[in-house]
């Protein structure tokens, strides 16, 4: 059942920029809360940065209209508001504060001064919440609580016109896209269930066809999620204003009636200021409430000195403790990861050890080791110079034999094979013999070993005053 509450009444006061909508709702026990409406226009000679003296004015107009009741609820346009909806992640209602305070500090320009926030929507610690935040400049704040104070007014709480009327219209019509034709003002309501996802001025009340092409715009959105256009002709508007705004939209219309509000009385328009009353008499909090926020600054705390040098010196540990766990961590990934690369480059390696082992003669032939040079200087080094005796072919291989000891380079050898002729065979035996002798000669020189040949007799060779000879050998380089 709607209480009104223990004094005479509740004020509802929707704030337009040239004029007040005034509702006081009362409880009479023969026909239960009643509601009557007034436009308090603001005087010529004062506006709404002199609250003080609005107040005083407002004071008079009460008295002479027999408004009695001390409390009341303002409503603020959307013009006044900054709003950005936010996807709120798991989380309980002080986890939920302070996100979205850290948020506002983002989204809403500094240059915009002091400001008051809340939200609308409820945070759940186990699944996402669609939140909106919402913001009122201190400034008008002020000027709201000094009207109150000047016409002795008592304000219980101060909400966005757009989300009285969301949360009224909910029950009877959700999803909603709700159209508020204020004093002034034409705003845009979205409506799901008891969550207001957005509430934006749209174009001045007046003004038709920018209100037809706002509606147009977002109704090609509502129409696909089964939303209703709810009016709220507060501004009084003829049948044919809003025929044209029905048929500029495909989606099901339907007007604000004061049954949704649960009063009776002459109320045909003006439900707005009617609206804002609503969660009061129903024992509730608005859901986004200025006066009474849910979002406040963070408390500043005081710390003495070596209370705060002992919080800082630990404050240093911990997070010195955690950076270390997080390089321990951070390393190793990096050996994992390192591994996995060994692992799918092994396959390669093993095939460039083969390589490498099969080509590691390759070595021998760098300037500062030309070890088959060596070779061919001592064998032309044994030759006699009268050039009686020659060669006809030299072919040399290279073999790597197998260390002595781990870790020492392997015994390079090489073999070769010569065919050459000379004036006898004694010429031949004697190329052997200095072949033998020669080794260690030069610092570039090496040791011949393993020497045997074959001689071919006078007449098979060149000439007959000519022998043939095959000369093999084993070459050791000096290294």
């Amino acid at each position: 059942m709607v209480r009104i509450g223990r004094d005479q009444g509740l004020l509802g006061i929707s704030v337009g920029e040239h004029a007040l909508l005034v509702a006081e709702v009362t409880h009479h026990h023969d026909s239960g809360p009643v509601a009557r409406i007034a436009e308090f226009p603001y005087p010529a000679d004062i506006t709404i940065d002199n609250g003080n003296a609005l107040g005083g004015a407002l004071a008079h107009f009460l008295q002479w209209h027999g408004f009695a009741a001390r409390r009341v609820v303002f409503g603020v346009p959307a013009k006044w508001l900054i709003s950005k909806p936010y996807l709120m992640p798991p989380a309980d209602a002080a986890t939920t504060a302070g996100v979205l305070w850290l948020h506002s500090t983002e989204v809403i320009p500094a240059e915009l001064g002091e400001m008051v926030l809340d939200y609308a929507g409820e945070s759940s610690p186990t699944e996402s919440s669609n939140l909106l935040l919402v913001g009122l400049q201190k400034q008008w704040m002020d000027r709201l609580l000094a009207i109150a104070k000047g016409a002795r007014l008592k304000t219980i709480a101060v909400t966005p016109s757009g989300a009285a009327i969301g949360a009224a219209t909910a029950p009877h019509v959700n999803p909603s896209m709700i159209l508020s034709l204020q004093l002034g003002n034409a705003e845009l309501i979205v409506q799901h269930g008891r969550e207001t996802r957005s509430i934006r001025h749209i174009a001045s009340a007046v003004n038709l066809p920018t209100i037809v092409t706002e509606l147009r715009r977002a109704a090609t959105t509502a129409s696909s999620e089964g939303f209703n256009l709810a009016i709220w002709n507060d501004a009084g508007f003829d049948a044919a204003f809003l025929d044209t705004i029905r048929a500029a939209v495909n989606l099901p219309v339907v007007e604000a009636k004061p049954q949704w509000m649960d009063v009776s009385g002459e109320v045909n328009s003006g439900l707005t200021a009617v609206a804002l009353t609503l969660a009061e008499r129903n024992g509730e909090r608005p859901s986004i409430d200025f006066r009474h926020p849910r979002l406040t600054p963070p408390k500043e705390r005081r710390v003495r000195k070596p209370a705060f040098w002992i919080t800082s010196a630990a404050a240093a540990v911990v997070l010195a403790v955690i950076g270390g766990f997080a390089d321990i961590a951070n390393l190793q990934a990096q050996v994992s990861n390192a591994d996995s690369q060994l692992q799918l480059l092994r396959p390669a390696v093993e095939t460039a050890r083969k390589f490498v082992a099969n080509t590691q003669f390759a070595a021998l032939f760098q300037p500062k080791s030309p070890r088959c040079l060596a070779c061919i200087r001592d064998l032309t080094l044994a030759v006699d110079d009268d050039g009686k005796t020659y060669f006809i072919s030299l072919n040399v291989h290279t073999e790597s034999r197998v260390a002595a000891s781990i870790g020492a380079a392997p015994k390079i050898e090489l073999t070769g094979e010569i065919i050459g002729r000379a004036p006898t065979g004694q010429d031949v035996l004697n190329l052997m013999d200095r072949l033998s002798a020669q080794g260690g000669t030069s610092a570039a020189g090496g040791q011949f070993k393993d020497l045997n040949c074959k001689l071919d007799p006078p007449g098979r060779g060149r000439s007959a005053n000519e022998v043939s000879f095959i000369l093999t050998f084993s070459y050791i380089p000096q290294l």
